[in-house]
């Protein structure tokens, strides 16, 4: 794990606590790290969802540890915030569903109810409704209304449904985007319950990353594995 205190020009390592992460003899491998989430209102508290599972620091990563108890599966996928309430936590395991914490990630419990395909690629929560929550899966689109007790496929208009990103735009939340394996995108202006995919020039490429602009409304920030980062743009920007 790296940090940087500059905007990015240095870094360190902050390794701390992640030792019993290591594979094989020491000096092995780290585990993968597939996403970070930085707690909104106490910004030192950070998660890490790892191929080990979840690791958690309260000093701006300088110290790790574990906290994986109730997870049946150590594969994470990703992890989410209540942007209000940052006592409640959502994760995705690929291969075991969603899962919630109401204690900060100190226990974690399934949250699968309506779940038709267990494998999680990508979670979005509204932030200004944190109780409505979007699942990206292998089957697409899952929505669930009550902070996860209940989900319903949404897939109107989806072609493509095996979904590796989400994002959900800050300025307009009933705007969501879904990236695929493919290298496509779709967008929703209602929150889901139909999609059109983008006309954009992106190759055949697993899509890794999905930013929307927390300002500019239909502006996107993509990347891919062999595309790097692009920047996309659609229809009026006001």
């Amino acid at each position: 794990m790296l940090k940087s205190t500059d905007g990015g020009e240095n870094w360190k390592e902050v390794n701390t606590g992640l030792e019993e992460a290591f594979t094989g003899p020491p000096g092995g491998e780290f585990p993968e790290f597939y996403v970070l989430a930085i707690d909104p209102i106490t910004p030192a508290t950070i998660y890490s969802g790892t191929s080990h599972g979840v690791y958690k620091s309260t000093d701006g990563g300088e110290n790790w540890r574990e906290t994986n108890t109730g997870l049946t599966n150590l594969e994470i996928s990703a992890l989410v915030i209540d942007p209000t309430t940052p006592a409640i936590l959502y994760l995705g395991i690929d291969g075991s569903g969603v899962f919630k914490s109401i204690d900060r990630g100190e226990n974690w419990i399934t949250a699968n109810f309506g779940l038709a395909n267990d494998e999680i690629h990508a979670l979005a929560i509204d932030p200004s409704m944190p109780t409505i929550l979007y699942a990206g899966t292998h089957a697409g689109v899952f929505k669930s209304p009550d902070g996860g007790e209940h989900w319903r496929k949404f897939n109107t208009g989806l072609s493509d449904t095996n979904i590796t990103m989400l994002a959900i735009a800050p300025a307009s939340p009933n705007t969501i985007y879904a990236g695929t394996e493919n290298g496509r995108i779709f967008y929703s202006v209602n929150g889901g319950d139909s999609w059109e995919e983008l006309n954009v020039s992106l190759t055949n490429s697993v899509i890794t990353t999905l930013i929307a602009d927390p300002i500019l409304l239909n502006t996107l920030y993509v990347g891919t594995y062999t595309d790097g980062l692009s920047m996309i743009t659609y229809g009026s920007q006001k």
